[in-house]
């Protein structure tokens, strides 16, 4: 799901079915950003004891060890580490298939995205983290299954309710404004939304900010190539300064899944179109 040096760590929850996506700087604990990350997804189950499962991969064992030291300090609850053998794929058969649903979703939004502003997005743009991390997310709040019941409802007791824009989708949000005659609101692109909290999470050329109230534009302001280029801020550094990078040093590429075939304008459905067919 990644390029080279661009690595995503995947978590999912057998009981709820939940899945958590999330773009590190690096692989190990050489940048913390990995095991906050999954002490916080620890954190959000609600467990008491754990037992976390991956592959024999020494670095992915190290984010592991130091998220276990983590939560257990914060919650005092249990971590179990355990091992599939080597070679063994089939043991790894859910996260495998957690993988591949982020991959259609990111794929699905990406291209959406690519066809309202009319250019593909640069694999390096800051954008493309909050896409795998809105991925996971929508999963999670979105997708029924067979017993009717989202991952989100089954880990929260209760459907998500909040409406939300298109990912990519130009928005107003409301800011934190220090005097009482500066401008409450500011223009961002919608990058996701906080589960725990429902807050949405916006982002422009000032970074990227968790604000409670955004409003939508007109259909005909929605998309805004210009102002998805100009985004600074990732998961791990939301508020970057002038002398941090805005951009990512590694790609996170996205490749479509049939790229011989050009995007299209889903159909939409319209009764009176029916009413000829009969």
């Amino acid at each position: 799901m990644s390029g080279p040096d661009a690595p995503i760590l995947c978590v999912k929850d057998r009981r709820s079915k939940c899945i958590w996506a999330h773009p590190v700087p690096s692989k190990g604990v050489e940048d913390p950003w990995g095991k906050l990350c999954l002490a916080k997804d620890l954190e959000k189950t609600g467990y008491a004891r754990v037992i976390l499962k991956s592959d024999q991969e020494k670095a992915l064992g190290a984010v592991l060890n130091s998220a276990k030291q983590l939560w257990t300090a914060k919650s005092g609850g249990e971590v179990i580490l355990e091992k599939s053998p080597k070679g063994e794929k089939a043991s790894n058969g859910e996260i495998e298939r957690a993988v591949q649903e982020v991959h259609g979703l990111c794929r699905t939004f990406k291209e959406y995205l690519e066809f309202q502003v009319g250019q593909v997005l640069d694999p390096k743009w800051c954008i493309m983290t909050w896409l795998v991390e809105f991925a996971a997310v929508a999963y999670n709040i979105f997708f029924v299954g067979d017993d009717g019941l989202t991952p989100f409802q089954r880990l929260k007791g209760k459907p998500w309710r909040v409406p939300l824009p298109a990912f990519g989708e130009a928005v107003e949000f409301k800011k934190k404004a220090r005097f009482k005659l500066s401008a409450r609101w500011a223009e961002g692109i919608f990058l996701g939304v906080v589960e725990n909290t429902t807050e949405k999470i916006v982002g422009n050329e000032d970074g990227v900010f968790t604000v409670q109230s955004i409003q939508r534009k007109p259909q005909d302001e929605r998309w805004n190539l210009d102002l998805i280029k100009r985004i600074k801020g990732v998961p791990w550094m939301p508020n970057p300064g002038d002398k941090d990078p805005d951009s990512l040093k590694d790609p996170i590429v996205i490749f479509p899944e049939r790229p011989e075939v050009p995007g299209e304008e889903p159909d939409v459905f319209r009764p009176e179109q029916r009413a000829r067919r009969v």
